[in-house]
């Protein structure tokens, strides 16, 4: 397999912070499964190693990349059911039930479950206790979408406490707060929250987690809020060495305290940091009769158009989607995937593509713009790119 240069370097890196800037399809997802066997390979157990994505659905593609990468290079390695790969909430939640004997009694309430629990418990919650902006009390059912989202906000961003000194809702966090606990109970925010006390007062529990975490890998790095950037850096606190990948040009989640400051300011915040920009330029789109024609390289032509424009996937809903986007990273090619609107035969993976043609019109349309050839006794054609 080929890699550029940053990518090698980002793979081999030695033992200390590491911050990748990567744009979608450069290939980060690939360095970072080549990263952690190369951890594995130099001494590191599997347990030694979390790895925080922003979505369960990330997190399973992500693991299952790892596991294949390893058995490459490394064979079967035991204990790859160990390595934590998933979402700081989950890691969080595991953490406190596994090691703080009070959680294992509690309830986690997902955003409906915690809407209606206010709704139940309207003023012990805070909910009715609490105004709006033009002092009016706060009603069920109608405030309640609001009042949640603002508990949330009030404790995963960062907030001015002299701009809230007359907000209603603070009491009513603190309302809030003892109510769950009373209940026991626990929202997504209250699971980050609780794990951060953990990791900052309880000593023994600190202890094991130093023996145990070594290597700390956080995707999207740049769409991580204020608390949840307090695990990280409590992991690092620990001796647990920090790689984030994130592009600063994007953050999605603004609105929960979210903040490209976070991966802008990432060197100044951690000690001796190297920096790697795996950003490539992408390859220019193929327009085939008004859908962008499908990219897909080869071995013998991946260098020479390396560095160009755009590539674009596009594909309909039988195609296995996974074939195309699994060639591409391992060229490490940028791409964006716009839709449906071709089939990619099965047996096909090197510069071959598959084109499902309806009307001689659409023949004649292709020709000029990708060759191809005719295959007898239908309309298919393999057009070589």
């Amino acid at each position: 397999m080929i890699f550029t240069e940053s990518q090698k370097k980002a793979i081999h890196h030695g033992n200390s912070n590491l911050q990748l800037i990567a744009c979608a399809g450069s290939g980060k997802t690939e360095v970072i499964a080549r990263r952690v066997a190369h951890l594995i390979k130099n001494g590191a157990r599997p347990n030694n190693i979390i790895a925080f994505t922003f979505t369960e659905k990330a997190a399973a593609e992500l693991k299952e990349r790892i596991i294949s990468r390893c058995r490459e290079e490394l064979g079967e390695v035991h204990g790859m059911a160990e390595m934590y790969v998933g979402t700081i909430h989950a890691f969080c939640l595991d953490l406190l039930t596994a090691e703080v004997p009070k959680y294992l009694k509690f309830d986690v309430l997902n955003e409906v479950q915690q809407a209606l629990f206010i709704d139940r418990h309207s003023n012990k919650s805070g909910l009715t206790a609490s105004t709006d902006l033009a002092g009016l009390p706060l009603k069920r059912y109608r405030d309640t979408p609001h009042y949640r989202s603002a508990l949330g906000i009030l404790r995963e961003a960062d907030t001015d406490d002299n701009a809230l000194k007359n907000c209603s809702i603070l009491a009513g966090l603190d309302s809030y707060r003892s109510l769950l606990d009373e209940t026991r109970h626990l929202d997504y925010s209250a699971i980050i929250e609780a794990a951060v006390d953990v990791l900052s007062g309880d000593i023994a529990l600190k202890q094991r987690i130093a023996v145990r975490v070594k290597h700390v890998i956080v995707d999207e790095y740049q769409d991580l809020n204020p608390i949840q950037e307090a695990i990280v850096w409590l992991l690092h606190e620990l001796g647990a060495k920090v790689c984030v990948v994130g592009d600063d040009d994007q953050t999605i989640y603004q609105w929960r305290g979210s903040s490209v400051q976070g991966i802008l300011s990432f060197e100044k915040r951690y000690p001796t940091v190297t920096t790697v920009k795996l950003g490539q330029t992408p390859l220019p789109p193929c327009f085939l009769d008004g859908n962008l024609f499908p990219v897909y390289l080869d071995a013998g032509n991946v260098e020479e158009l390396r560095g160009m424009d755009f590539v674009f996937v596009c594909l309909d809903k039988n195609s296995p989607k996974e074939l195309i986007v699994e060639k591409l990273e391992e060229f490490n090619i940028p791409f964006t995937d716009v839709g449906m609107g071709l089939q990619l035969d099965n047996n096909t993976l090197g510069g071959i593509v598959r084109v499902t043609t309806s009307t001689p019109q659409k023949r004649d349309h292709f020709r000029g713009r990708v060759s191809f050839e005719d295959t007898p006794g239908d309309d298919d054609y393999n057009s070589n790119i």
